[in-house]
């Protein structure tokens, strides 16, 4: 900055030195003039006396101190207007260099949220397929043969789901997560973690994230997450997620075999803006 300010008084300080040279060549060429008429009038002859050395300074004196004492004083404007140039200068100079930091911090920003949406990102997508794993890896024991990936949940909702013995939806429930808590116990944490993740994030546009997430869900899984966030294991933390990010929004309401007054249990935007929406609205009348 110290060397950008320097050039710029060296180019300021060039346009005033012509004056002041010019100046100074008019004195010069006075001084030289009035030496000259001197000599010629006076007989050109040194003098020995002490008086006319006197007159002669007087003459030199009168004759140029006005030049002098103008030039003094176009001397002390220039250096008043250097000096404010100077200030001038270091103001712009100051100015740039604020708006330079301000840029750099932007960039620096900018580059800091594109580095935090790369390790989002990056850990996003690794949930998302080590969820994927999880349901490749599921198995149901049904009869004689085992059940074997996302037809788990079919089978588990279709065939295990009863209430007809007189039990509650959460006794049922409850009984059920504990005999196939191996199996599925560890799917649900997983969801419940990857919809954390996105909720507890800094990015921007979390829902993008969340319906990328949906989409890898069948109707099944939907269906046992549904009975999940209404069951004391998923109505603290898991059912405000569901409402939160719309998660039932592609679940048909048709597939629900729990009655109007447990889809009522949750906040009409966990169904976000699903095609069943008239449907689901009646309900919440």
């Amino acid at each position: 900055m110290e060397n950008r300010i320097k050039k710029k008084l060296q180019d300021i300080t060039s346009e005033q030195m012509f004056t002041v040279l010019a100046f100074i060549g008019a004195i010069a060429t006075r001084f030289i003039i009035i030496l000259a008429l001197y000599f010629t009038h006076f007989s050109g002859e040194l003098s020995n006396k002490q008086e006319d050395w006197g007159t002669f300074g007087d003459f030199i004196g009168g004759s140029l101190n006005p030049l002098l004492s103008f030039l003094g004083l176009i001397a002390l404007l220039l250096t008043i207007v250097l000096q404010n140039r100077e200030l001038e200068a270091t103001r712009e100079e100051l100015a740039r260099s604020a708006e330079a930091q301000v840029k750099s911090e932007v960039a620096l920003s900018q580059q800091s949220g594109i580095l935090e949406q790369q390790r989002f990102e990056t850990t996003f997508f690794q949930l998302v397929n080590l969820h994927n794993e999880i349901v490749k890896a599921m198995q149901v024991r049904h009869g004689k043969n085992n059940i074997e990936g996302r037809e788990c949940f079919a089978l588990l909702y279709n065939h295990k789901y009863t209430c007809s013995n007189g039990r509650t939806l959460n006794e049922w429930y409850e009984n059920f997560y504990q005999n196939y808590r191996s199996d599925i116990g560890h799917y649900f944490r997983h969801v419940y973690q990857i919809i954390n993740f996105i909720d507890k994030s800094n990015i921007e546009n979390k829902k993008q994230y969340s319906n990328f997430f949906r989409a890898q869900l069948s109707d099944y899984e939907l269906l046992l997450l549904f009975i999940n966030g209404l069951s004391i294991h998923g109505r603290e933390k898991m059912k405000p997620l569901i409402e939160k990010y719309e998660l039932f929004e592609h679940l048909s309401i048709s597939l629900i075999q729990l009655g109007s007054e447990r889809v009522a249990e949750y906040n009409i935007s966990a169904f976000g803006n699903s095609s069943d929406m008239k449907a689901i609205k009646k309900i919440f009348v």
